[in-house]
């Protein structure tokens, strides 16, 4: 509607989101955190979010169940070894300091010009970010001012982990939307929600 409406000329024309029903909210659906309080890990979180958005369909109270969690994200793990570190005289802080400028930046100062003001900020460019090997040619000075290279005490490593952590009620978990179904009340979709989860999980989560 709102790009038809942008051709009006002879006036400002444009759709609102129509406001929050006190009580109710804007929007319908149920948000739920799946708790992690038997320390499972993150492998058997992912387990069980793929259990429930598999079996939503014999519940006819939930349209439908979905989440964002993902705890099988490829990553790379930097194995830094401080004893390394230590004998060949590196403040460690200087190694996580590199680190954050590199594939990071850091606050430099501010400058005034046209009337504003801006930030200077340091940082390495794009292309130097994308490739990993190049973490080990990063250097940091010792005890004597000698550059070290990364590569004398790092290993990189690929492995699979979350994109985030969340947690709820000092649990991690993992939130999951559910809708209720067209003619159902978002109560008989609660109830619903939770037999599945009992149903499908137990006692595990």
């Amino acid at each position: 509607f709102n790009m038809e409406a942008y051709g009006i000329q002879e006036a400002e024309v444009f759709a609102m989101v129509p406001p929050a029903i006190p009580g109710l909210g804007a929007t319908g659906g149920l948000q739920l955190q799946l708790e992690d309080r038997n320390n499972l890990g993150a492998t058997e979180m992912q387990r069980a979010v793929e259990t429930l958005m598999e079996n939503y369909r014999n519940y006819p109270a939930l349209a439908s169940v979905s989440s964002q969690y993902q705890a099988n994200v490829p990553q790379y793990f930097l194995n830094i070894d401080r004893d390394k570190v230590q004998l060949m005289g590196i403040q460690l802080n200087s190694v996580f300091t590199a680190l954050g400028y590199y594939m990071g930046e850091a606050y430099v100062n501010d400058y005034v010009q046209f009337g504003r003001i801006y930030q200077v900020k340091l940082g390495a460019g794009d292309r130097a970010q994308r490739i990993i090997d190049d973490v080990l040619k990063l250097g940091v000075p010792n005890a004597s001012g000698e550059m070290v290279p990364f590569s004398s005490f790092t290993q990189i490593d690929e492995q699979l982990g979350m994109d985030q952590i969340n947690r709820y009620n000092m649990y991690s978990t993992a939130s999951v939307t559910c809708n209720a179904a067209p003619g159902s009340s978002s109560g008989e979709a609660i109830k619903q929600a939770e037999n599945l989860i009992k149903t499908q999980l137990g006692n595990e989560f």
